[in-house]
């Protein structure tokens, strides 16, 4: 597995870079929403339920075994994939990004890899390698399944002042309320506050206070 901080520009290339690998070994056009399952198959990367154990305290959602070249998501929290709004998609989209991002793909016939990498509440080394990968599968999930020129014609009509239309465009892209929120952000088109008020960015959230 390797380990490399991406910038975020880097990060968007490698999702529009994906996207066309999945949308010409696909032979359609690409729809949303996006669904990762398939772009990961596209690939040669197969999903699979499966029980993984976790420690104490601790939730894991997926996790990547290399070997195998598996997504597998956990069987234990299929309650809370199938009840949660885009959790299973942007779920395996992150670690879509893993694979994508940190499993040297050349060397997975040649020498022994680790089993997997965990995705949820990794360890933390003293380098900070868990906590930026765990950045950089999140960021790429956000690119992959929400690309910024689709997002900015779908966003075009709609009213991103308040939940109405948030929810429309959360649904069209098939993601979570939480990647949904990141990815206006992001993009300049919304911020949401911990209070549930929309507001045009972070910066007049938190300076002039003002809403829309």
């Amino acid at each position: 597995m390797r380990s490399k901080w991406y910038e975020s520009e880097e990060l968007e290339r490698l999702a529009r870079e994906l996207l066309g690998i999945h949308k010409r070994r696909s032979k359609a056009p690409l729809r949303l929403p996006l669904q990762a399952d398939l772009v990961a198959e596209s690939v040669g990367v197969d999903i699979l339920w499966d029980e993984i154990p976790e420690e104490p305290g601790k939730t894991v959602l997926a996790e990547v075994r290399p070997d195998e070249r598996l997504i597998v998501v956990n069987e234990n929290r299929r309650a809370a994939l199938d009840d949660t709004f885009g959790l299973y998609n942007t779920t395996v989209a992150h670690e879509l990004g893993h694979w994508w991002l940190h499993v040297d793909h050349a060397a997975l016939d040649h020498e022994e890899l680790p089993g997997y990498i965990r995705s949820a509440a990794p360890p933390r080394r003293p380098d900070g390698r868990d906590r930026r990968d765990e950045r950089n599968a999140g960021e790429f999930m956000g690119y992959l399944l929400m690309p910024r020129a689709t997002m900015l014609w779908k966003s075009k009509n709609l009213d991103l002042r308040n939940w109405p239309g948030f929810y429309r465009l959360r649904d069209a892209f098939g993601v979570t309320t939480t990647a949904m929120k990141i990815r206006l952000e992001q993009l300049g088109l919304a911020y949401i506050d911990a209070n549930g008020q929309f507001h045009r960015s972070r910066r007049e959230a938190e300076g002039q206070g003002f809403l829309f």
